[in-house]
């Protein structure tokens, strides 16, 4: 046998010697690290004060398998398998939303499991052209807030529509505010008719009417004097 054969072997024979002192090291690391975990964990369960919080998704490894360590669940998986795991052990059981090592992980649990209802004021109303119609808002704190449904009524409608409170704060209009009828109106306050109205503007629809005061029965019309007309 050459010398480079030797040499060769003895090439192998350390590089399998580097690796198996390597791999004691990292199976004694590996042992203390499970060592470690395993008295953590039962500090975990002797600590009743101890509580899990946040969500299970931003937890690393070691902190989901605490928890699963708590829950007796295998500890030998994926985060994503932990996860999934720890979840469907909390919600199958109602024990454990009052346990206080877990409670705090409900809030994440039923957050990001369960719709939130939002307000019922919350959801916009009619809407033209597929944008909703924003709200009128007062200009000062003393002018009130119109009311949507009421913008487009007129004066009439809104006093229909108003509250009770509303109605009775609405002035009555006296009967001074309403103009008298024809029977209590003197001859110089009746209406002048579409004729005497024109003789003003056309001198030459000059016509003379008798004042209501001289109408005579139709008894007496042939004595009437009749009206004179002006050309």
């Amino acid at each position: 046998m050459g010398d480079d054969a030797v040499q060769e072997r003895q090439r192998q024979r350390h590089e399998k010697a580097d690796k198996d002192r390597q791999d004691a090291e990292k199976q004694v690391e590996q042992e203390d690290k499970e060592r470690e975990d395993q008295d953590r964990r039962q500090k975990i369960i002797d600590d009743p004060e101890h509580q899990f919080s946040g969500s299970l998704k931003s937890k690393k490894k070691a902190e989901l398998q605490d928890i699963a360590f708590t829950l007796g669940l295998p500890l030998k998986a994926t985060n994503e398998k932990l996860a999934s795991s720890i979840r469907e052990r909390l919600l199958g059981s109602s024990q454990y939303r009052a346990h206080r090592r877990y409670k705090k992980l409900f809030t994440a649990l039923e957050t990001r499991h369960s719709g939130i209802i939002p307000p019922h004021n919350s959801y916009p109303g009619p809407s033209t052209g597929g944008c909703p119609a924003p709200a009128p808002r007062a200009t000062s704190p003393e002018s009130p807030v119109i009311d949507p449904a009421l913008a487009t009524l007129s004066e009439s409608d809104k006093s229909r529509h108003s509250s009770p409170d509303e109605q009775e704060n609405i002035p009555l209009s006296s009967p001074a505010n309403y103009p008298p009828p024809p029977w209590a109106m003197s001859p110089h306050t009746l209406p002048r008719s579409p004729l005497q109205t024109a003789e003003h503007r056309n001198p030459y629809l000059n016509v003379s009417f008798p004042p209501p005061s001289l109408a005579v029965p139709h008894s007496a019309a042939g004595d009437a004097p009749r009206p004179s007309r002006q050309w």
